[in-house]
């Protein structure tokens, strides 16, 4: 192909590449006081050259400029379409790269075939950016997720926030340890959320027993009466709980969850597990009361 012709085949090229992407391509006009038709265009890609919103929206605005050359001879059936320079910001570098690639790719192609190639170029790169950006949408929405799962736990914890459990010194015997854990309790369900924190400690879920007892009082408004309301649990320890339980009846507690673990050494203590049972928790209440940690009705 001639000089001249390949000049028009660029200049047409252009034309139908500025009709097809209007706010993609601006051509660089050449000097004013050059006899040359202009070759030269800039591709610009940012973040509004996606097509739908998803689910997340960007931050930052993603941004590419590649500027791109037609030869003055030979083009299309010998020279290429060029990549002249190329710059971003808000993208990897990778990203700029691989898209830059592609389109001389492309230009080869079009090249071997005797095609025109701006379209084609230009075609693949907005596409690639497009598909690139969505990707990256796609692994915000999932870090997104995973943030959301994070305050959704964190919004479960905070239900716990009104149970704060105390814990006791640790009484040995014999290879055998004794804690003794206080927290105020209100209703069956503050009880039962209770138990479930306290049992979130690796270490005391693994115990022998968590034998317990609890007592308060709640009123009922339709019969305007105020109900004591009190069980036990002895988690193994044959009537550890109803030990723990007449404890709390004798100290006429009210509103209070007791629990009492024990790691079990491998020997036998017989009636004097009872003793220490009964005593940790004692002692703890006694340090409850005394320090103001709960409040005795």
């Amino acid at each position: 192909m001639t000089e001249e012709g390949g000049v028009q085949r660029a200049k047409a090229d252009l034309e139908i590449l500025l009709a097809a992407f209007p706010d993609e391509v601006t051509m660089i006009e050449a000097p004013d006081d050059s006899s040359l038709s202009p070759n030269r265009f800039i591709l610009s890609l940012t973040s509004s050259n996606k097509q739908s919103d998803t689910a997340t929206h960007q931050k930052q605005l993603h941004w590419a400029n590649i500027t791109m050359e037609f030869p003055i001879n030979g083009y299309p059936t010998t020279s290429p379409l060029r990549v002249l320079s190329y710059r971003g910001g808000g993208c990897t570098k990778q990203l700029l790269e691989r898209i830059v690639c592609l389109i001389r790719d492309v230009a080869k192609e079009c090249c071997l075939h005797g095609e025109d190639a701006a379209i084609p170029c230009c075609s693949a790169a907005t596409t690639a950016w497009v598909e690139a950006l969505e990707a990256n949408d796609t692994s915000a929405t999932q870090a997104l997720e995973v943030e959301q799962q994070k305050q959704l736990e964190q919004e479960i914890k905070m239900q716990w926030d009104d149970i704060q459990w105390i814990t006791g010194e640790t009484i040995t015997d014999r290879k055998s340890v004794f804690q003794a854990h206080v927290t105020q309790v209100h209703s069956d369900e503050m009880v039962q959320r209770a138990l479930e924190k306290l049992m979130s400690n690796s270490k005391i879920a693994r115990a022998t027993h968590n034998m317990y007892a609890y007592r308060f009082t709640q009123y009922n408004p339709d019969k305007k009466t105020t109900i004591l309301k009190h069980d036990n649990d002895d988690d193994g320890e044959d009537a550890a709980g109803g030990r723990i339980a007449h404890l709390l009846d004798l100290r006429k507690e009210d509103g209070v969850l007791v629990v009492v673990t024990r790691w079990y050494g491998g020997i036998q203590l017989g009636s004097k597990r009872f003793h220490h049972i009964v005593n940790s928790a004692r002692e703890l209440l006694d340090h409850c009361h005394q320090q103001g940690l709960i409040v005795k009705s």
